[in-house]
């Protein structure tokens, strides 16, 4: 009950975004959330989008990929249960993203690919998280140019933007993992009264210790 209250209640669509609301809804997506931010090259700074509890960073950079192999791009980054456990960006994960023009999966957003998959009628390049938020990338200046915007601007627009899949089962297995263990470690609380963990805590100690004696008596010779 508890998740189906903090996970699942109504969802209003409560956020500003810096693309065309009309090219949205000519695409299909119904978004409940979603935030827009500049990047700008090899700035050494870490762009934060916070969606539904969820903290995403970008950073557009020159990155090690393999060996000495460096390539420009945007890498993108979610925090890991380390992370999450000391309220930092400790260990932070690597998102992988995905193209929809190839369906190539891709761990750094190479320069190259952003242009590749620019399109002019949308005027923006579109990708979508491991998560499955929907990443567009457009130029920061009102030229429409997105080679000029990488090459020459070395300042780019970057929105994250959650939809509501109506048709879908919104019930998800990961979901509710990622908000059991939430709880459990105290990253956070999701509305519910901090006592609430500590139960959660004391049950899943509980359940640990079932689960050895179990194994224990099974395995009684």
């Amino acid at each position: 009950m508890s998740y189906t209250f903090t996970a699942w209640g109504d969802q209003s669509e409560n956020y500003e975004i810096a693309l065309n609301p009309d090219n949205m809804m000519i695409i299909g997506l119904n978004l409940v959330d979603g935030e827009s931010q500049n990047v700008t090259w090899e700035s050494g700074i870490e762009s934060n989008f916070s969606l539904f509890n969820v903290s995403i960073r970008a950073r557009w950079d020159n990155f090690r990929v393999v060996g000495l192999i460096y390539q420009d791009g945007i890498r993108f980054q979610t925090k890991s249960a380390v992370s999450l456990a000391f309220k930092n960006w400790l260990f932070p994960y690597t998102m992988q993203i995905k193209s929809l023009l190839s369906n190539d999966w891709f761990y750094l957003l190479k320069n190259e690919t952003i242009v590749r998959d620019y399109d002019t009628n949308y005027n923006w390049s579109r990708f979508v998280l491991e998560d499955g938020n929907h990443v567009f990338i457009t130029p920061f200046e009102t030229h429409g140019n997105i080679s000029k915007a990488i090459y020459d601007d070395g300042t780019l627009n970057i929105t994250i933007a959650k939809s509501f899949d109506e048709t879908g089962n919104r019930f998800n297995f990961w979901d509710f993992i990622r908000w059991y263990s939430s709880l459990l470690i105290g990253s956070q609380s999701w509305g519910l009264p901090s006592v609430f963990s500590w139960v959660i805590r004391i049950f899943a100690a509980i359940s640990m210790l079932a689960a050895i004696l179990l194994v224990k008596e099974l395995t009684r010779v």
